[in-house]
């Protein structure tokens, strides 16, 4: 539902009770894109000094879990590494998480 509908109720004094549903939206791929995603966060974890995860040759259903376990890991590496920046940079001190 889109904000003009809503904004579009108040304009007119409507009282209707309106209820937001979240829907799921969820994409597949005819090729999944396994081994470019593979080879793109082994890049980072080798520019980043990261241990590499590959998933090999052949991904399965089974990689997806290292593919989230990458992910977050990367980011946590990036975060830390651009709060050291901005601490020795511009002194900035960030609250610890």
């Amino acid at each position: 539902m889109s904000v003009w509908y809503l904004e579009n109720l108040q304009k007119h004094n409507c009282s209707e009770e309106v209820l937001i549903i979240p829907v799921e939206i969820q994409y597949h791929y005819a090729t999944p894109p396994c081994l470019k995603l593979d080879l793109l966060l082994s890049q980072m974890e080798v520019d980043y000094g990261l241990p590499i995860q590959k998933i090999g040759k052949y991904p399965s259903e089974k990689h997806n879990n290292i593919f989230y376990q990458r992910l977050p890991r990367l980011g946590k590496y990036l975060i830390s590494h651009m709060e050291g920046l901005y601490h020795n940079h511009y002194n900035c001190h960030f609250p610890d998480a």
